[in-house]
């Protein structure tokens, strides 16, 4: 029986160029000089494992790092150890310094910033700065490419469909920043809902409540609450519907374009279910109860 030699181990080891900062984890591989195919990888102490006596080709890098050049090194004897130093430039990245304005051209403090790749979705809470006192904000280390970015700032609705919420900036592949300017549309009107029983004009038990509007140059604009509302965008004509269970739904109603930040109260009245079912009974002379719509 043929029993293997011992593999011997490559101490692999990466330091910054310019800082000389010492670079974990790392990542390496090898090959023979007589193949194409790279092999193996460093464990979880550094060391990559190679066959022993042999001339091999490395190449190692690490995150945020361009990988090493190519470069020739000889394997230790069976189950000997030999160092191997590296040193590893930075990968070029790119960064956004931009700023938000509101219409009169002030900058807007502490607006939100969130920013997805064109493959990526938007999350809630990641990716996230936050504009300074003079409404500008800096997001760095950025790979070259295309970048969204969606704001959020107090008083303004929460809306992809508000000028200059939402926008796409060109991350380069040089050391210039993009510097994008985020010009944030009309501040929010307000809008408050009551939702009352037509019976007892009590409040209706956690009412929902769906504003929207549709706008052939916004493509739409929609929130769902479960009680009062608060921002809706100004100079939009919004449609509001209100249900609560054991209530019939209430028919849409238009409420016409509010100004900036002004502040509107609406009613809604729904009929309860037993009270429409009660009535027709007594009409027609039946005791089938009609449904709620849906």
């Amino acid at each position: 029986m043929l029993l293997m030699p011992a593999r011997a181990h490559l101490l692999v080891q990466a330091r910054d160029a310019l800082t000389g900062a010492q670079l974990e984890p790392v990542h390496a591989h090898f090959r023979l000089d007589t193949e194409k195919q790279w092999r193996g990888g460093v464990d979880e102490r550094g060391e990559l494992l190679v066959p022993p006596g042999s001339d091999l080709e490395i190449e190692a890098g690490a995150h945020g790092y361009l990988n090493s050049p190519v470069f020739n090194i000889a394997s230790a004897q069976p189950g000997e150890t030999n160092e191997v130093a590296v040193e590893l430039r930075r990968e070029q990245t790119g960064c956004i310094q931009g700023m938000v304005l509101d219409l009169r051209g002030a900058g807007v403090a502490g607006a939100g910033i969130q920013i997805g790749s064109s493959d990526a979705i938007f999350q809630e809470g990641g990716g996230r700065v936050f504009t300074d006192a003079k409404g500008l904000f800096s997001i760095g280390d950025l790979e070259p490419g295309e970048y969204h970015l969606f704001a959020t700032a107090a008083g303004y609705p929460p809306s992809l469909a508000q000028l200059g919420m939402m926008m796409t900036v060109t991350v380069g592949q040089d050391r210039n920043c993009a510097l994008p300017t985020m010009r944030l549309g009309p501040k929010a009107s307000e809008l408050s809902v009551r939702v009352l029983d037509d019976l007892t004009l009590e409040p209706v038990a956690s009412p929902k409540i769906w504003v929207s509007e549709e706008s052939a140059n916004t493509g739409g604009w929609s929130l769902r609450a479960g009680g009062i509302l608060g921002p809706v965008p100004a100079f939009t004509a919004l449609t509001v519907r209100a249900s609560g269970e054991g209530y019939f739904d209430a028919q849409p109603l238009i409420i016409a374009p509010m100004e900036p930040e002004q502040t509107r109260e609406i009613t809604i009245r729904l009929q309860p279910v037993a009270t429409r079912c009660f009535s027709d009974t007594v009409r027609h002379r039946r005791s089938r109860c009609l449904t709620p719509a849906s």
